[in-house]
């Protein structure tokens, strides 16, 4: 009798600390992996040129001048364990970046990606939100921001944030340490396995 109820007791025990991780597992910080690259599209000429450079974007009819502009691409894959019906994001620049036009690409027509607020070339801001519906397990989000910089360089740390409980987690692409893709990795180390195995 002893030792079945020893048994008993120890079976719940561990019923309850497995049902405890479990839980702690599902209600864990969500991870929101990203991936971010900016590039140039314009730059002004060199201070020693005695041309002035700028480019025009044109909105509404009306030009709007600047001295430089870069293009970030940003992604974003909720690589957590629950669906979200609703995801706000933050996108913050530096003190001395303004974005003037930002978009977000859903993954299809069942996804949907809106801009909170009007950003144009006549009213750049140092952020903007977007407002993700839904943001499943695996979905996967593409934002393209076109920005302006008040020191003509590359735009300083760009900051993601949401009322949501995730934590951002930059996703390390393998080929871009080694300075090629991952697919050109991948194509490489195949073809090395049929070589070997063909030999």
């Amino acid at each position: 009798m002893v030792k079945v109820g020893a048994a008993l007791i120890g079976g719940g025990a561990a019923g309850a600390i497995i049902t405890a991780i479990v839980t702690s597992y599902r209600n864990r910080i969500q991870p929101v992996r990203y991936r971010m690259k900016t590039v140039p599209v314009f730059s002004k000429a060199p201070r020693s040129s005695t041309i002035e450079t700028v480019v025009t974007l044109r909105a509404n009819g009306q030009g709007y001048d600047f001295a430089n502009l870069h293009l970030t691409e940003l992604s974003i894959v909720n690589s957590g364990n629950q669906n979200i019906k609703e995801f706000t994001i933050g996108i913050t620049m530096s003190n001395n970046d303004r974005i003037v036009n930002a978009h977000c690409e859903a993954p299809d027509r069942q996804h949907n990606g809106s801009q909170v607020g009007e950003i144009t070339p006549a009213d750049p801001k140092q952020a903007v939100d977007f407002k993700l519906i839904p943001f499943n397990r695996q979905d996967a989000y593409q934002f393209r921001l076109l920005s302006t910089s008040a020191n003509d360089r590359e735009p300083g740390e760009i900051k993601l944030s949401s009322s949501e409980p995730v934590r951002f987690v930059a996703r390390i692409d393998i080929g871009e340490t080694l300075g090629r893709s991952s697919l050109e990795i991948a194509v490489e180390l195949v073809a090395k396995s049929v070589g070997a195995k063909f030999r």
